[in-house]
């Protein structure tokens, strides 16, 4: 389980070449970490944000960051 996160910097580089639409948009990241990557990359966008980790203690930090965390990741 190794794990690599995505240094924030790019997710601040991806962001700027983001559009999202007015509407709630859902966002999923299926290998989340801790959440940082994909809270940062909503932004302050209109989402309602998904992840799943398979690593308990990550999932943990995750469930703080995002709206949706799966209990059954969390207690692996």
């Amino acid at each position: 389980m190794g794990y690599y996160p995505t240094p924030l910097g790019v997710v601040d580089r991806i962001r700027t070449f983001v559009r999202y639409p007015d509407d709630r948009v859902n966002l999923l990241d299926p290998c989340c970490g801790e959440g940082d990557a994909l809270r940062g990359l909503a932004g302050d966008a209109d989402a309602v944000i998904y992840g799943v980790e398979l690593d308990g203690h990550r999932a943990e930090q995750a469930k703080g960051r995002l709206d949706h965390v799966p209990e059954s990741a969390r207690t692996s």
